[in-house]
């Protein structure tokens, strides 16, 4: 039987993945575990391709077909909320709410054992609804996406921080408009309860996070900090000229022109930084509550279509003219780096503000590892860095479960057993340590019951067994003792 391979998700972010923690996994679930080892997403996932099938959903199939290069003939899309027969198992895909395309796998093996994946996830509560997701509570296990497995890894919900920065960039904009003075941004324009109560959890949070885990966010990172892009980095960046009046030629549009900065007429530049794939529902609420559409690169464009956005959605939503809109989508790393701890780049703020014309930057970087959260929650809003007329605001907006909604979710499946995925990779003792530790935020929160019930089976088992052992010993002692009584 030739292994195939489970794609939870395909984003162009580094993830740790390693169910292959099951030292010695089912017999059935073999052939979808053994494959998972891989340094992140993307690694291994080429035109190269050839070792066995993958078996992942639609719009990950597109992703790895189109923008990957893996050969069609390798990939075995399965619609969502359907369960298939695959070597001898049922599986079904649940939705992961990560990046688009990502997904849980469901695995019921023939006998009855249950087992769920599911890959990088963020939990909510609409997942409850799910009748297959609800079918597998009390599963013989979880490989749980463990990124942010920490009490201090607290942040609020997706909709609290995709409201923070569309509301900033719709209030700056409608200043804009009445000609208010852009002078800089003090942060202190919107309310106090624009920073969701979430963020004023007591529990104190690291500037820096697991090392483990934050060297994924630096491998995202495609520049070097307080650098100055150079022209084709900067052009296929954002669309901005490295020079005024030269031709500006797309990552993949060589025809494509852009026109001189001075000619956009912003006063302001609002900046959003993005993975490749990954934060469109941040992007979509941006455009939709401004009115204005976003400028993206013809590549991203590309992107956001094969990741199954709607004609209506990128028509209405995005741009490749920088003339028309002010708010530009930029590629992670652009404003700064986030590894070890987030240090802006104002460099490039400074020379976009130039190349554009504009009075002042506004940058967003939303990323669940800025651990800087509680500080500026006290505040009552999200922190910020600001250099003279550049603002950099830092959004804890993230596509992977907080702490609490790890244990939430973990609660409500009431599993027999909880099997870290991510920061798991030391080995021997302090792996185990590492592991152990972890696994102790979720004790209370799994089916002890069972657990107990296969306890005392396998004591009454041990027990059993001990007692026949003994009982064949003694047996033969006294046959043996008969024997020579006899003999003498």
């Amino acid at each position: 039987m030739q292994p195939g391979c489970l794609v939870t998700s395909l984003a162009l972010s580094s993830q740790r993945h390693a169910a292959a923690v099951l030292s010695d996994p089912p017999t059935h679930m073999a052939p979808f575990l053994r494959p998972l080892v891989r340094a992140d997403h993307y690694t291994g996932l080429n035109e190269n391709w050839s070792a066995g099938p993958i078996y992942c959903s639609p719009i990950t199939a597109a992703i790895a077909e189109h923008l990957a290069g893996v050969p069609a003939q390798y990939l075995h899309p399965l619609q969502l909320d359907v369960s298939y027969a695959i070597e001898g198992v049922q599986v079904t895909l649940v939705d992961a709410n990560h990046c688009p395309g990502a997904v849980q796998f469901l695995f019921e093996l023939p006998d009855g054992s249950r087992y769920i994946h599911c890959g990088d996830m963020r939990y909510c509560r609409q997942m409850q609804d799910n009748p297959h997701l609800a079918r597998f509570r009390g599963a013989n296990a979880v490989f749980l996406d463990t990124t942010y497995c920490r009490p201090r890894h607290t942040f609020p919900s997706q909709e609290a921080a995709v409201e923070f920065v569309a509301s900033r960039i719709q209030q700056l904009l409608q200043e804009d408009a009445q000609g208010g003075a852009a002078d800089g941004d003090s942060g202190e324009a919107l309310p106090r309860a624009t920073a969701p109560a979430a963020l004023a959890d007591d529990t104190a949070l690291d500037e820096v996070g697991d090392s483990t885990a934050a060297a994924d966010c630096k491998h995202t990172a495609e520049l070097q900090v307080n650098q100055p892009l150079q022209g084709s980095e900067l052009e296929a960046s954002c669309g901005y000229q490295p020079q005024q009046g030269c031709d500006v030629r797309g990552e993949d549009e060589p025809d494509s022109q852009v026109t001189t900065g001075e000619a956009l007429g912003f006063k302001r530049l609002y900046l959003i930084s993005t993975y490749v794939i990954g934060k469109e529902r941040l992007l979509l609420a941006v455009a939709r509550r401004t009115g204005k559409r976003l400028l993206v690169t013809h590549r991203k464009l590309q992107v956001l279509r094969r990741i199954g956005l709607s004609g209506s959605d990128l028509r209405s939503c995005f741009t490749t003219d920088p003339q028309e809109t002010p708010i530009h989508v930029l590629r992670w790393g652009v404003l700064g780096d986030a590894w070890p701890y987030f240090r802006p780049n104002f460099t490039n703020m400074e020379q976009a503000k130039t190349q554009t014309g504009a009075q002042e930057i506004v940058g967003f970087v939303p990323t669940g590892w800025l651990h800087e959260m509680s500080k500026a929650a006290k505040k009552g809003t999200f922190p910020h860095r600001t250099k003279g007329s550049c603002t950099v605001w830092l959004i804890p907006y993230s596509e992977h479960s907080s702490f609490l909604e790890l244990k939430e979710y973990v609660a409500w499946l009431k599993p027999k057993q909880v099997i870290p995925t991510v920061n798991i990779g030391e080995s021997g003792a302090a792996g185990d340590r590492h592991r152990n530790n972890m696994l102790q935020h979720f004790r209370g929160l799994l089916d002890e019951t069972s657990n107990k019930a296969a306890f005392l089976a396998r004591m009454a088992s041990a027990a059993a067994a001990a007692a026949a052992t003994a009982n064949t010993t003694m047996l033969t002692a006294a046959v043996e003792d008969s024997g020579g009584t006899a003999s003498q």
